[in-house]
């Protein structure tokens, strides 16, 4: 290759659900490896399109992991606004 291609890595901790590789390619291209389950476990982060389903993982499936609530709406836009901070680190 020309020297220029670098292979990026993004490690997410939890069981992030799939809606996030479409966001994720969406906004900071499909050339980015993504890695869910990475360190810690919390819970199952789901995007905002989950969340107005409802159904058992964005609802129920919080009492397993200690929450009492499921997450707000913006928790999918906090999740893409920390990948962005996180790719935008010095090499």
């Amino acid at each position: 290759g020309s020297g220029d291609e670098a292979l990026r890595l993004l490690f997410l901790a939890g069981e992030v659900t799939v809606d996030y590789r479409a966001l994720i390619d969406e906004r900071f291209g499909e050339d980015l490896w993504l890695n869910a389950y990475a360190n810690d476990i919390p819970c199952y982060i789901v995007s905002r399109r989950q969340l107005e389903a409802g159904g058992y993982e964005p609802g129920n499936s919080m009492y397993y992991y200690g929450y009492l609530t499921p997450f707000r709406p913006e928790v999918e836009q906090r999740v893409l606004e920390t990948v962005g901070r996180a790719l935008a680190l010095p090499q």
